[in-house]
């Protein structure tokens, strides 16, 4: 009798201490809800989402990937990103179209603006489509290969660009180069400035930036043939790592 009653009275301690920390069920601000989940706090749940909509400029997120999202009315769940909750901004779709040449996706809001196309995750001219790896480009439109990729300076093919190769983004350049206008990477001297795939592989200086160190810069002989990286580039000498003065580079 004496273990029974024990028995029951730690039971009952346990059953005490456990009300305090059961999990929720229910919902929290900003998470979804609906048939099998209610809000928290008596928010209220709006397009399936707790605490009511989300004004224009405000942080929205859509898990089932729908132009509404949590947003209030008249506005749409823009730029939306690949995460499960789909996060973007509350806003008006119009002017947030993506443009001739801008990152696209499937996801709305990051839908191209009218007569373009997503293509290869770049928006195009309907008639349009991007390169791929190995097609043929010229650099002075490296905008025809498809999204992390670019047209050698003196190739003929989309690629990942070696040192030296046109770019706009990190991601169009060989790992372990980052872009500057060209592929490039700190060095010592010019041999570390040598490309590993294009075959012009001493075309490139190591030259001295105002920034402090070395990068490498692509050789030319005139301004114009700066002109694939961007306008308003000179083609002059710099200084080398061995207090020297370079063979004319762009930059």
């Amino acid at each position: 009798m004496l273990f029974r009653a024990s028995f029951l009275l730690l039971l009952g301690i346990m059953m005490y201490a456990g009300c305090g920390t059961a999990p929720s069920t229910c919902a929290g601000d900003g998470e979804g809800c609906g048939q099998s989940k209610d809000c928290c706090n008596a928010e209220s749940c709006t397009n399936n989402f707790c605490g009511g909509c989300r004004s224009s400029g405000t942080a929205c997120t859509s898990p089932s990937g729908n132009l509404i999202g949590n947003c209030c009315s008249g506005t749409e769940c823009l730029n939306q990103n690949s995460s499960p909750e789909h996060g973007g901004t509350c806003g008006v779709q119009g002017p947030s179209c993506k443009t001739l040449g801008q990152a696209c996706g499937t996801f709305q809001g990051n839908a191209c603006c009218a007569n373009l196309k997503c293509t290869n995750g770049i928006c195009a001219t309907a008639s349009a489509t991007c390169h791929g790896a190995g097609q043929p480009c010229t650099a002075s439109t490296t905008a025809v290969c498809c999204q992390n990729l670019t047209c050698a300076r003196f190739g003929t093919k989309c690629q990942l660009g070696d040192i030296g190769d046109p770019c706009s983004t990190n991601g169009e350049c060989l790992a372990g180069l980052f872009c500057n206008g060209w592929c490039t990477r700190s060095c010592t001297s010019d041999a570390g400035c040598a490309t590993t795939v294009d075959l012009n592989a001493g075309i490139n200086k190591c030259v001295g930036v105002s920034t402090g160190g070395f990068l490498c810069f692509p050789f030319c002989s005139s301004a114009s043939e700066c002109a694939i990286y961007g306008a308003g580039l000179a083609c002059s000498p710099g200084n080398t790592p061995s207090g020297g003065t370079s063979l004319n580079v762009c930059g």
